[in-house]
């Protein structure tokens, strides 16, 4: 029965949580704006954005 009792307490969550995923998110920016300068939007590969621009041309 306490399960049923929760359910009606996530409606007031919903609001709540929208806000603070917003900040975390924010915060993987920060380190993938230093690799755009180095591989650049397409730098899928973590790994090495460098050869991955080369195998494309290194224009993206």
């Amino acid at each position: 029965m306490p399960q049923y009792g929760q359910p009606p307490a996530q409606p007031s969550a919903p609001p709540s949580t929208p806000n603070p995923p917003p900040l975390p998110s924010a915060s993987p920016p920060p380190p993938a704006d230093d690799k755009p300068p180095s591989g650049g939007p397409s730098a899928s590969d973590d790994d090495e954005p460098g050869e991955w621009t080369r195998m494309y041309g290194g224009n993206r």
